[in-house]
C-alpha cells in the first residue's frame, strides 16, 4: 500500500469503494458542491476524482445531466469482463512469478495487513480498497504498469460481481483468509499451479470454495457464509 497519496486519489478510492460495494445506487447523481463540501477541499479536486471515476466506468457523464454512477451490467461479467481480467492477471504472474522469492514483498503484506483491518472492521469500502491493491500490486510486479487503467475499467464495471461475491459473506474475515492463501500459492514453485490458483480465485471458483471451507473448520461458530 502506498502511503504517499494525493488529495484527489484519496477521493477516487473512496468513492470508487462506495460505489463498488453498492453504497450508491446506480443512476444517483454525484454533485461537486455536496462532495466537496463532504470532503472539505474544493471543487476542482472533487471534479478531477470525478473524471477519474468516469474514465474507469465507475460514473457516465452526459450533457444536462451531470455525472451520475453508471448503471450495473451483470451480462457482461462473465461473458467478457472476467476473461479480460484473467488475462491481465495472468500474464502480469507470468512476467513476475520466477522473481517472487527475492523481491521485496513488504508491499504485499502491508495490503494484507490492511485487508485483515478492514475485515475485521466489517467496513465493505476498505474491504474493496485492500481487494483492488492486492491485485494492482501484481500487475506492477509484472511490469503491466500501462495496463493499470485498462485493469481499473474493467474492474470499475463488475460492480455486480463485487456486491454479490461479498454479500453472501456474513464474516468477511474469509476475504483475507482467501487473499492470504492466493499469496502462498502464487509464491509457489509452480508456475502452472499458482496461475489455476490465480485464475480460479477470479472465477469464483474451487480455490475460493476450498478456503471457505477451510475457514468455517477453523472457525465454526463464525462462518455463516455460504461455502
Amino acid at each position: 500500500m502506498n502511503p504517499i497519496q494525493t488529495t484527489t486519489q484519496q477521493i477516487t478510492r473512496r468513492l470508487r469503494g462506495e460505489i463498488l460495494a453498492g453504497l450508491v445506487e446506480p443512476g444517483e447523481p454525484m454533485r461537486e458542491i455536496g462532495l466537496a463540501d463532504r470532503f472539505g477541499v474544493g471543487r476542482a479536486i472533487v471534479r478531477q476524482a470525478l473524471q477519474h471515476l468516469v474514465l474507469e466506468g465507475a460514473l457516465v457523464a452526459r450533457p444536462n445531466c451531470g455525472v451520475r454512477v453508471a448503471p450495473v451490467q451483470p451480462p457482461l461479467v462473465e461473458g467478457l469482463l472476467t476473461p479480460l481480467r484473467i488475462q491481465m492477471e495472468c500474464y502480469a504472474l507470468e512476467m513476475v512469478h520466477a522473481k517472487l522469492p527475492t523481491i521485496d514483498n513488504s508491499g504485499i503484506r502491508s495490503i494484507l495487513d490492511h485487508l485483515f483491518l478492514a475485515c475485521q472492521r466489517k467496513d465493505p469500502v476498505a474491504i474493496l480498497d485492500a481487494d483492488f491493491e492486492f491485485h494492482e500490486w501484481l500487475l506492477l510486479q509484472g511490469g503491466l504498469e500501462e495496463m493499470v487503467p485498462v485493469w481499473r475499467s474493467v474492474m470499475s464495471r463488475m460492480r455486480h460481481h463485487h456486491e454479490y461475491s461479498n454479500s453472501v459473506l456474513e464474516d468477511p474475515m474469509v476475504i483475507h483468509h482467501i487473499h492470504q492463501k492466493l499469496w502462498e500459492e502464487l509464491q509457489g514453485p509452480d508456475l502452472n499451479r499458482a496461475k489455476n490458483a490465480l485464475q480460479e480465485h477470479l472465477q469464483n471458483g474451487a480455490f475460493n470454495q476450498n478456503c471457505r471451507i477451510q475457514f468455517a473448520k477453523k472457525t465454526p461458530k463464525r462462518f455463516k457464509g455460504r461455502p
